[in-house]
């Protein structure tokens, strides 16, 4: 999957999104087994993100969410 994946991944770690195969290097198989998420599988909103058609806001930087679903 890294090797296929490759172009996806170093264009999400460009605009930020955090990237890893897990503690271990086993991948997103092991993190949903041990864990039941941190991960995340593409149905078409990378490349949105990529192209910056999509924002992203990485979870160390939210504080809060308001009602209407602002943070």
């Amino acid at each position: 999957m890294l090797e296929l994946d490759k172009e996806m991944i170093e264009g999400l770690k460009r605009i930020g999104f955090k990237h890893d195969i897990g503690e271990d290097l086993t991948g997103h198989q092991m993190k949903y087994f041990r864990r039941g998420g941190g991960y995340n599988l593409d149905a078409g909103s990378s490349a949105l993100m990529i192209k910056g058609e999509l924002g992203l806001l990485p979870f160390d930087r939210i504080e809060r969410f308001n009602a209407d679903g602002a943070c």
